[in-house]
């Protein structure tokens, strides 16, 4: 996903591998395991949802 949205210029040029490797550890606490009772907390979504957009603020071209 990551090196199609470069192919495509959506995202910023860089690394495939480095940047989805950082989204993942960004994410981490979203889709590990060890966290999994966090998942049920009534602010997951707004956290969730604050970490996606800072991700995305770093990837997206604004171009």
């Amino acid at each position: 996903m990551v090196e199609a949205g470069i192919d495509s210029k959506e995202f910023l040029a860089g690394d495939p591998t480095q940047i989805a490797t950082g989204i993942l550890i960004a994410t981490s606490r979203f889709h590990h395991p060890a966290h999994f009772r966090d998942w049920k907390s009534s602010f997951m979504k707004d956290q969730v949802n604050n970490v996606c957009n800072i991700v995305l603020r770093g990837i997206v071209n604004p171009n």
